[in-house]
Formats: C-alpha cells, sequence, structure tokens
C-alpha cells in the first residue's frame, strides 16, 4: 500500500512539474500572468505620494531603474550608505511578516492554514514570482504541512528541501545571487531564531558579501541593522500595504517617511567618509560564499547533533547504573 502511495505521489509531482514547465513561459514569461499581476500591483499604488518607489519595490517587486528623480535618488542613496537596502527589495522577510499579520488575523475566524497561503500566492505572482519570495513561500508552505505527516523535519532540513523543490520549478534559478541570498538569510534564522539581537548580527555579517558592493562596512551600519532593522522592515510592510487599501493614507503615511528618512539621513551623514568606498566583489565569488555558507551550517548542525546524541546516551547509561 505505501509502495503504491508513494508512486503515486511521485507521479503526480512528476505530472505537475511537466505541466509547470509547458506553460511557465506564459505564466513567469513577458507578459505572462506574473508581469500582469506585478504591473496591476504598481499602478494600484501610484498616488500623489513622493514615496510610491519604496512601496512599489517593497510590496511588487519592481525595480524602476528610469524617471527617478532627485529625491528618490538621495532616499537609495541613504538606504546603500547604511547597507539597509535589502529593506527596499521584496524578500522572504517580507513574506513572513505578512506571513504573521494574516495569521494574527485568520486566527478569529479559521484554524485551517490555506486561507494564508492562498494570500501570500497573490504576494508571490504580485512579485512576478521574485527568487526570495517565492522561495521562501515554498518553505513556509512545506513547514506548515510538514508536522501534519509527521516528518520531524528541521529547519535546515525545510531549507534545503525547500530550495530544491523551489529549484524543480525553477531551474535556472541556481546560478541567481538572489536565490543564494535566500538561503544564506533562512540559514540565518536556522542558527539564530531564538535571539533577536544575535539574529540581527547575523544576518549583518552573513550577508555581508551580497551587499558589500554598495557601501564600505561601517559601525553606524551594524548599529542600525542590530536595533532598528527588525521593527523598520515590519514598519515598511505595513505602511506600503495601507497605501494600496486606504484611500488618500499618503497624507498620513508620508509623515512617517519623512521621520524616517530624516533620522537615517542624520546617522549616514554622521558616520560616512569621503574616503569610504564600496568594494566590488565578483559574482562568482558570491557563489562560492553561498556554498561555503550552506556547507558551513550543515556541518555546525552535524556537530549539534552529535553532541546532543552523546548528551542522551551519556544520560540513558547514567539511568541504568
Amino acid at each position: 500500500m505505501l509502495k503504491k502511495l508513494s508512486t503515486y505521489r511521485f507521479l503526480t509531482l512528476l505530472s505537475i512539474l511537466i505541466f509547470w514547465h509547458l506553460i511557465s513561459n506564459s505564466i513567469t514569461g513577458v507578459d505572462g500572468l506574473g508581469f500582469r499581476f506585478q504591473k496591476l500591483c504598481v499602478e494600484s499604488i501610484e498616488s500623489p505620494s513622493d514615496f510610491d518607489l519604496i512601496h512599489q519595490k517593497v510590496i511588487c517587486s519592481f525595480e524602476r531603474s528610469f524617471l527617478i528623480s532627485e529625491k528618490e535618488q538621495k532616499i537609495m542613496s541613504i538606504f546603500k550608505n547604511l547597507s539597509l537596502i535589502h529593506l527596499l527589495v521584496a524578500s522572504g522577510t517580507h513574506l513572513i511578516i505578512i506571513k504573521n499579520g494574516f495569521q494574527f488575523i485568520f486566527k478569529f475566524f479559521t484554524k485551517s492554514k490555506w486561507p494564508i497561503h492562498l494570500l501570500l500566492l497573490v504576494f508571490v505572482i504580485c512579485s512576478n514570482f521574485c527568487c526570495p519570495v517565492a522561495r521562501s513561500y515554498v518553505q513556509s508552505v512545506i513547514s506548515t504541512e510538514s508536522p501534519k505527516k509527521s516528518f520531524g523535519w528541521s529547519n535546515l532540513n525545510l531549507t534545503i528541501i525547500s530550495s530544491a523543490t523551489y529549484l524543480l520549478f525553477f531551474p535556472l534559478n541556481i546560478f541567481s545571487l538572489s536565490f543564494w541570498l535566500s538561503i544564506s538569510a533562512s540559514l540565518c534564522l536556522t542558527l539564530f531564531s531564538k535571539n533577536i539581537i544575535m539574529l540581527s548580527v547575523g544576518f549583518y555579517f552573513a550577508l555581508l558579501p551580497y551587499i558589500f558592493d554598495f557601501n564600505w562596512p561601517q559601525m553606524s551600519s551594524l548599529f542600525v541593522n542590530i536595533f532598528i532593522t527588525p521593527w523598520l522592515s515590519s514598519a515598511f510592510v505595513w505602511n506600503s500595504f495601507f497605501y494600496i487599501f486606504i484611500h488618500n493614507y499618503h497624507l498620513i503615511g508620508d509623515y512617517f517617511y519623512v521621520l524616517i528618512i530624516h533620522i537615517l539621513s542624520s546617522i549616514s551623514d554622521i558616520s560616512t567618509s569621503p574616503s569610504e568606498s564600496a568594494i566590488k566583489v565578483k559574482k562568482y565569488y558570491k557563489f562560492i560564499y553561498g556554498i561555503i555558507f550552506l556547507i558551513f551550517v550543515i556541518y555546525f548542525q552535524r556537530l549539534k547533533t552529535l553532541k546532543i546524541k552523546k548528551q542522551i546516551l551519556k544520560e540513558l547509561r547514567n539511568a541504568k547504573d
């Protein structure tokens, strides 16, 4: 019976993959489903606000490299100087923030997680299947469903399995830096999820090779990423959502951005030195770093598991004596 069930699941997965790759161009290609949803997302955000660029990046993962005003260029430079550019890119962190918000709302109506998965899927499509968002979505679904099957997968296992599953649908993205950046961020959560300070420090140093191009590392960047980023990322996501769903919200929301950018600008002006410039890290070095970091975490997890096993065996021997 189990053999038949395993064969059925394998054939089902194979059929889904074949169907996906047959229609993938109409979904993720130029003028495909993702492109249309992203365009609709961008158009729904357009408002009299001076900060539409932020909303379009955070919610729609839209890269507008043209028609950027001088004010928008100044805002981008502030975030680059403080190594906060990741806040302006739709990522797995943003998906987790949205997921936690939906879970808080839906717990009053249903215990099922599938309404949340469907709403998160809309966010994935609106990002035009942005690599970090889509990979994180796959991990979210698997991590939610695995306890029901009693698989007993650790966070590291979930990261590896979800990444492999994601690559089945988007195989070429294994050569994408955003894919390895997403995995590295997920591995940081695996290592430091129990301590928010350690997690912030881990994020900063573990992801530094990917963002080294923008600016030379500074103490102010470390301070901002540890003490400001954890709540600032959530504030940016929900503030951007309010722009979409609340009419004339920009009359209020713009004041929030003015205050935040003023604070960040003051920190950036104090810390930035004219002699400090970015160092361009070659692309293949970043690939190598991502692979080495993955191997390191797997090895670290193995040592941790062996230590736990030794402790259990020691306790069992003591109990017998």
